[in-house]
């Protein structure tokens, strides 16, 4: 609703495009995966505030490749099925209004070390860097099926997507 009564107020000439953008923070795969969002309230120099969602898990080097493995993306998994809702509802409110953005899923390594700490991923990297590597494809294919999920939803009902950037 706020979106659409900001959009609204805004002229919008020549080659700005309206998009909506549900924004469950950067890498928000990581909820997918068992990652509770912390989210913050706060504000920043000029006191304009804002929320910032943090995914901040410890999933250790051992058991990080039997985790991901278990991880099923369908209607039990609570955040998959919660991005696949949100993203159909927002495509079916906008049609050709406007454009929705795919979340912003994040790279690989940023879900993994928010799955894992950053100082877990770093020394695994070191110390057994074929975890890593089997972590980072597990991750990949599910990040995969998720992003085709999201971008299948919008393309039903919108004409295009575009992304955090702002580009259609």
């Amino acid at each position: 609703d706020r979106f659409e009564e900001l959009k609204e107020k805004i002229y919008s000439g020549g080659d700005n495009l309206y998009s909506y953008f549900p924004n469950y923070g950067a890498g928000c795969p990581a909820a997918m995966f068992g990652v509770e969002p912390e989210y913050r309230k706060g504000s920043d120099k000029y006191g304009i505030m804002s929320e910032t969602v943090w995914y901040r898990g410890e999933i250790s080097a051992q058991k990080i490749i039997s985790h991901l493995e278990n991880v099923r993306l369908d209607e039990n998994n609570e955040w998959y099925s919660r991005f696949l809702k949100i993203t159909e509802y927002a495509a079916k409110r906008a049609k050709k209004d406007y454009t929705i953005s795919v979340l912003d899923l994040g790279g690989v390594l940023d879900v993994l070390s928010s799955l894992m700490g950053p100082q877990t991923v770093i020394l695994t990297m070191k110390r057994n860097p074929e975890i890593i590597d089997q972590a980072c494809s597990l991750l990949l294919e599910k990040m995969l099926i998720l992003y085709d999920n999201l971008q299948g939803i919008i393309d039903q009902y919108c004409d295009g997507s575009d992304s955090w950037l702002n580009l259609w």
